[in-house]
This record gives C-alpha cells, structure tokens and sequence, in this order.
C-alpha cells in the first residue's frame, strides 16, 4: 500500500524522556498539531535509561513532562476532530490511565521491550484506522 503519497510528514519532538523543564519544542509541537496535522501518531514511554536490568523505575507514570505533553497534544487533536495513535515504547509496566479518558484513540499500540515482536512493523496508518492486523 501507499500512503501520503503527495503529503507531507512531519516530526517534532515535545519533551525529552525525562525532563522536568519544558523547552521551546514542547510549543512548537502543540503548534504543529494545531496548526499542521491531519493525523497524530504520539510516541510515549520509556528507554533502557530509565529501566533495565539492575535499573528500577520507582513509579509507573511516564517520566518527566510526557504525560501532561500528552494531554496537551490530544486536547489539541479532539477539538480539530483527528484521528490518534499513542504509541507506548516500554520494558516494563506504563500507567497511562490518565491519559485514555482523555481521547478515545484510533489505536494504541504497546511496543513492549520484551515482546516477542519486538521490532516487528507496524503500519501506523492501519492503525489509525483501526486495522492494526497488518504488521509483520
């Protein structure tokens, strides 16, 4: 399939993982939803930084200002009624209960760590659709 084939895709990076300050990207991105996308796609959670073997996280929430960038990005989306996918990179547990409420998600994938999918693809554009049942 192709997908965007005459558009245009755009990343922009809101918070580092586990910054408590926000930086000029945290408003630059709330811009570009609001201003730029069609789609959102927003990737959340957690590195081998801040958890592996030897490393414990002390709480499940996401680190630094994500989940309220998080909030911030999907207020923006439900008002201008576009489709959502969260995505979550993670090796162990993520309490993202705040956040489901919040926007009713066309899809929200799990890239667990430990998966035995672990680096399968994922046709983002299935998902926001829904139709997450064409990965490799």
């Amino acid at each position: 399939r192709e997908y965007n084939v005459k558009g245009q895709t755009f990343l922009f990076t809101g918070v580092d993982e586990k910054s408590a300050e926000k930086t000029d990207h945290y408003s630059h991105a709330l811009a570009a939803v609001s201003d730029l996308a069609d789609v959102v796609v927003l990737s959340m959670g957690i590195s081998m930084s801040s958890e592996r073997e030897g490393i414990d996280r002390t709480a499940t929430t996401l680190p630094g200002l994500q989940n309220q960038f998080a909030l911030d990005v999907l207020l923006i989306a439900a008002a201008r009624d576009i489709p959502a996918v969260l995505v979550l990179t993670n090796g162990g547990a993520l309490s993202v209960d705040d956040l489901l409420p919040a926007r009713n998600y066309s899809s929200v994938y799990n890239a667990d760590a430990s998966s035995p999918q672990l680096g399968a693809r994922i046709d983002l554009p299935d998902c926001y659709l829904g139709d997450t049942t064409d990965t490799e």
